[in-house]
């Protein structure tokens, strides 16, 4: 993925998924999930400030598309049957702008938090396609573990926390990172933030947020310990060397993903 903000809060993404067919069945198209389609205007009228979207091109394979996205499933057909066991590349190109008071794909004061932002493959069982109607409440998208390589762009007042666990702060503006065997990328992109930093048992713990003095900070960080540290004793270690904790009036807390 490529992924570009400008000083407006406006995003371009390219993004090219591959995707091998492993079932028993041959493929007549592919489904994606699409939930920032969910805030647009046409299907959250009761949101201020939607979000938008405008796709530029999709392509299969280096060659152009037709697309189908009600609601939040994103269906693409393909010209020639997947075959077991073979491969395709499907290509998205689009622009959008995050909705105000969304459901994790949100933009909050002038901080931007990209959940599930990219299309997202959707698993295939039974000889179908499992997609389910999307819900705001609670998790109805199946997807399966996947790496990903991320190359983003964004303004200088701007930093990320993301999924991956070697984020720096404050964070370049023009970087790359990977993530293995992933659910999902998450991106926040904070204007200005500080941060508030404890190491516990080999694990970076980071509390980020508006305003470092707040002692609302050290407490996070202490309960997050706390929490580290059960955990790691009754279940197993923590795979990953950092945990963020993002502090934001929506109560956000973006914990590293592992299988």
């Amino acid at each position: 993925m490529a992924l570009t903000m400008n000083e407006e809060g406006t995003f371009h993404l390219e993004s090219t998924v591959t995707i091998k067919n492993i079932s028993e069945d041959s493929w007549r198209n592919v489904v994606f999930y699409f939930i920032p389609n969910m805030f647009t205007k046409s299907l959250s009228s009761q949101l201020d400030q939607p979000s938008t979207i405008h796709f530029n091109k999709v392509s299969v394979n280096g060659e152009s598309s037709s697309f189908e996205l009600k609601k939040d499933t994103l269906n693409v057909p393909l010209k020639e049957e997947l075959q077991k066991g073979k491969e395709i590349k499907v290509t998205f190109s689009y622009d959008f702008r995050l909705p105000e008071d969304g459901l994790r794909f949100t933009k909050s004061h002038q901080n931007y938090y990209l959940a599930q932002f990219y299309p997202m493959v959707a698993t295939y069982r039974n000889h179908k396609w499992n997609k389910e109607e999307y819900r705001f409440k609670g998790e109805t998208y199946h997807t399966a573990f996947s790496d990903f390589k991320v190359r983003y762009n964004i303004p200088n007042d701007y930093t990320t926390v993301s999924t991956s666990e070697d984020d720096k702060f404050p964070s370049e503006k023009n970087d790359v990172f990977e993530v293995k065997n992933t659910k999902e990328v998450f991106i926040a992109l904070l204007k200005n933030p500080l941060v508030f930093e404890k190491n516990e048992e080999k694990v970076n713990i980071r509390v980020i947020g508006p305003d470092k003095d707040d002692p609302l900070y050290k407490e996070i960080s202490e309960e997050a310990s706390s929490a580290l540290n059960y955990f790691q004793e009754n279940i197993g270690p923590y795979p990953f060397k950092q945990l963020d904790i993002i502090v934001d009036q929506l109560g956000y807390v973006h914990i590293k993903e592992a299988e």
